[in-house]
């Protein structure tokens, strides 16, 4: 299955969404069974430990799980997946198949095109 790019207003529901101010009450969950896969894939590639990363990037994932579920789209009810690789060539691979929605690669390795 294809997916395609995130698009700009993803961008932008996730950065309102991480204001300071207190976010108004989601709309009614979509029932477990309905939700089959992640709305959006997170790679983290880092030089931190798998544990250490995971509790370095928490906080923005929750935030993009809040963002998505208050949008009310079924589409998005799945949330955010971080995922991880061994490698930095791995993780670039990833990226570049699509594996992956957004990447948090660290500055130390780049991504060919």
């Amino acid at each position: 299955m294809t997916r395609p790019p995130p698009s700009a207003a993803l961008v932008l529901l996730v950065a309102g969404a991480c204001r300071p101010e207190p976010p108004e009450p989601p709309p009614a969950a979509v029932p477990p069974a309905a939700v089959s896969e992640p709305a959006v894939r997170v790679l983290l590639a880092t030089i931190w430990t798998p544990s250490s990363g995971y509790e370095r990037v928490r906080p923005f994932l929750d935030c993009l799980d809040a963002a998505l579920a208050a949008t009310g789209d079924p589409a998005l009810a799945g949330g955010a997946k971080l995922v991880q690789r061994g490698s930095y060539a791995e993780s670039n691979k990833l990226l570049a198949e699509g594996g992956a929605d957004i990447g948090l690669v660290c500055t130390g390795s780049t991504v060919d095109p």
